[in-house]
């Protein structure tokens, strides 16, 4: 099974039109994290979502009543907890929202021991049970929840997916040219990046898209 591909920080209507064009699988689009160069408002996110082809995905990092009520109002596929939810957040979400609820983990871009391994997959593992959906691994930078442009520890994402019977994305600096060998190595359920199909931030680059995804349909594993 081919892994999917969601193209995140789309802020653009055409961005989001591009990566439907190349048969990607998913859109993210990022509401109301400031810190981001790919953040749009509620209301630019609720015409992205409406115009898209394929299903969206909302990047959050707000307390629970403010994420019901982001969630409610652009009715995505999925809502992406970023920052600081705990697992004791997933069941009050998924009590009153009708979408997926995906979780952010970062995991260190070389070298994880032993017991920082361990806590993660604990740490998932109590996602999991508390009725998350998919886990998105990304790269642990100081500072930063996202977005970092990095390549994880791509034998520690390939160890998790492995331990826990969840959907898993790989995310963090993945790009047209490294995209299979993250699929090879990882064999995650799918792949989740940004910058690497992008001409500057915030700006995604069509061919990049489709050189991508073309990229990642032709291999065999």
């Amino acid at each position: 099974m081919k892994p999917n591909i969601k193209i995140c920080g789309i802020t653009r209507s055409s961005y989001a039109n591009a990566a439907a064009k190349a048969k990607a699988d998913y859109i993210g689009v990022i509401v109301d994290i400031e810190e981001s160069p790919r953040n749009v408002s509620l209301k630019k996110a609720e015409g992205i979502i409406k115009s898209s082809p394929i299903p969206s995905v909302v990047l959050l990092e707000k307390d629970i009543n403010g994420t019901i009520k982001t969630a409610s109002a652009l009715k995505p596929y999925a809502i992406q907890l970023i920052g600081d939810y705990t697992p004791i957040d997933i069941p009050p979400l998924k009590k009153v929202l009708s979408c997926m609820v995906w979780k952010s983990i970062s995991i260190p871009t070389t070298g994880t021991d032993e017991t920082t391994y361990l806590s993660l997959i604990n740490l998932i593992d109590k996602y999991k049970k508390a009725g998350t959906d998919a886990i998105i691994l990304d790269t642990l930078v100081a500072k930063k929840k996202g977005g970092t442009s990095q390549t994880c520890d791509w034998d520690t994402a390939e160890k998790i997916v492995k331990a826990i019977d969840i959907p898993i994305f790989l995310a963090g600096g993945i790009n047209p040219e490294n995209v299979c060998d993250a699929v090879r190595k990882v064999r995650p359920y799918g792949i989740d990046l940004s910058s690497g199909v992008e001409k500057a931030p915030a700006v995604k680059d069509p061919e990049k898209i489709l050189e991508l995804v073309n990229n990642l349909r032709s291999i065999k594993y």
